[in-house]
């Protein structure tokens, strides 16, 4: 009884250590992937449109580096808006099945474009690419899965590959758009 009561007395203080332990990794995990989010929304997404821009104003002149910053520069809110709401409609079409919130996806990935474009309101790049892209999803889904063999080979090589494949992409993607 004796050895229970001091094997008792040493786990106590390890368990709650380990609670302890616990509570501060999950709120460190929580607080990481908050400042993720909030890096995504607000500074990747706005770096994403300018990039975009830059490719889209590049179709018919000769684009200026300076176009990267378009995200920021220019209706700062309402390019955090298009990508929100984007990320939204395919987040809800997505608890419905994987297959719904892919199709989402395909239906919402020219908004961009059309605001870099055209510079519409976000809910209207966001319902004209779903027009836009009727009949083309799996033309688009095909499109995009030429790429595959690209991308695992960039895999191989630790991603230098990379360097000449995202503005490979980025070309394609944008000259579908076009079309």
């Amino acid at each position: 009884l004796e050895d229970l009561q001091s094997t008792i007395e040493v786990m106590i203080p390890n368990a709650f250590m380990l609670g302890l332990a616990s509570i501060v990794l999950i709120g460190v995990v929580i607080v990481a992937s908050v400042i993720g989010i909030l890096l995504s929304v607000f500074v990747f997404s706005p770096l994403e449109v300018g990039t975009k821009r830059f490719f889209v104003k590049s179709l018919n002149q000769s684009a200026e580096v300076s176009e990267v910053t378009f995200g920021f520069e220019k209706n700062y809110k309402n390019v955090v808006k298009i990508l929100f709401f984007r990320n939204l409609y395919i987040f809800g079409w997505s608890l419905l099945f994987i297959i719904p919130g892919i199709i989402a996806s395909f239906a919402y990935t020219m908004s961009q474009y059309i605001y870099c474009d055209k510079e519409l309101k976000p809910l209207e790049c966001i319902k004209t690419s779903k027009e836009m892209m009727k009949g083309y999803k799996f033309d688009y889904f095909k499109f995009n899965l030429s790429f595959v063999g690209w991308i695992i080979l960039g895999v191989f090589t630790f991603g230098l590959l990379y360097i000449w494949l995202i503005p490979y992409m980025s070309t394609a993607d944008v000259l579908y758009y076009d079309e």
